[in-house]
């Protein structure tokens, strides 16, 4: 699904909805990601609800809360994709839709968010090792990536824990990024 750059500039600065996409698009992928425990297909999700977002054509400001309407759409797709999956079964389908209420679905996308906003206030290469972390990759992937030591992405990511500690609880860090 492609989104029309024209069409966003009909009905709202382009510079919001980069500024939503920027700040909500990670963090969204993240928890899409954990529930799905498929990538491309969370990133597809979210994609489209930025497009849906779009396409319904009011103006940012006319909503009350962005990021509760946002993560409302992203937990309804998610929950269509559940119903939609001939294989699963049913109790564990109703098991999920339980613990993911919208309320906390909320709730760990608002951390998410914070979680990344307070990556990249860390040093550049810092911050790099831990996006690749949060996107899922292992440690000698991200060497492989970044062209670096295993021992240096190790102490990266000993670095940004230590970081962002201050920040949040351990026991999360250790989840996330553990």
């Amino acid at each position: 699904m492609e989104i029309d750059l024209k069409q966003i500039k009909t009905f709202g600065a382009t510079t919001d909805y980069d500024a939503l996409f920027r700040k909500y698009y990670a963090p969204m992928v993240l928890f899409a990601t954990r529930l799905l425990k498929d990538k491309e297909a969370a990133e597809d999700i979210v994609q489209e609800v930025f497009v849906q977002l779009i396409q319904q054509g009011k103006p940012l400001d006319e909503r009350k809360s962005i990021s509760n309407y946002l993560i409302t759409i992203l937990h309804n797709k998610i929950i269509d994709v559940f119903r939609k999956a001939k294989h699963m079964l049913t109790e564990h389908l109703d098991e999920q839709l339980v613990e993911e209420t919208v309320e906390n679905t909320v709730l760990e996308i608002d951390l998410y968010t914070k979680l990344y906003e307070e990556v990249e206030k860390l040093p550049e290469k810092n911050a790099q090792v831990m996006r690749l972390k949060l996107q899922g990759k292992s440690d000698h992937e991200i060497a492989e990536i970044l062209g670096i030591k295993y021992e240096t992405v190790r102490s990266h990511v000993k670095h940004g824990i230590s970081k962002l500690r201050d920040k949040f609880d351990m026991v999360l860090l250790l989840a996330i990024f553990g």
